[in-house]
């Protein structure tokens, strides 16, 4: 008999467990408001040819190539992430390597879709979270609203 009351109690503990659960909004998968996710239709079987540059053009530091890339429109910049490096959209599927100093003088001249998106944000599957971030710090530094940065979903190849 004690064996069933015993069972019958932990079978009512687990359930009011559950149920507590359910009802607090505590840390945990699942939730939260989608803020850094893109509205937009996403991108299925997107491919990219990314030009192979030497990879110390990369940095804020980097010498200026003779003729910068220009972007593909002068409405917003699109920009891929590929590992750590940037790379700027400058025609159907063409992708030029580009510093973050120059993503952010691009920025500053986009003159925004009529959404008032500037710049759209492409991530490769290779993709650094810290390159995202810096980008999204830096833009946010040159007073680019959140709400005219578009982070496009999935990843393109």
């Amino acid at each position: 008999m004690r064996k069933r009351i015993a069972g019958g109690v932990t079978l009512a503990v687990v359930a009011v467990a559950i149920w507590i659960g359910t009802l607090l909004k505590g840390p945990g998968v699942g939730g939260g408001t989608g803020s850094d996710v893109a509205t937009g239709p996403p991108v299925k079987n997107a491919s990219v040819s990314v030009s192979t540059g030497s990879s110390d053009l990369m940095g804020d530091d980097a010498e200026p190539r003779a003729e910068e890339p220009a972007p593909a429109s002068d409405e917003k910049v699109a920009v891929l992430i590929k590992e750590s490096d940037f790379h700027l959209k400058t025609g159907e599927d063409a992708w030029e390597p580009v510093s973050l100093a120059r993503v952010r003088e691009l920025t500053q001249n986009a003159h925004g879709d009529g959404e008032g998106v500037r710049v759209e944000v492409y991530l490769h599957e290779t993709a650094r979270n810290g390159a995202r971030s810096d980008l999204l710090e830096a833009l946010q530094q040159d007073g680019v609203l959140r709400e005219s940065i578009n982070l496009m979903p999935g990843f393109v190849e």
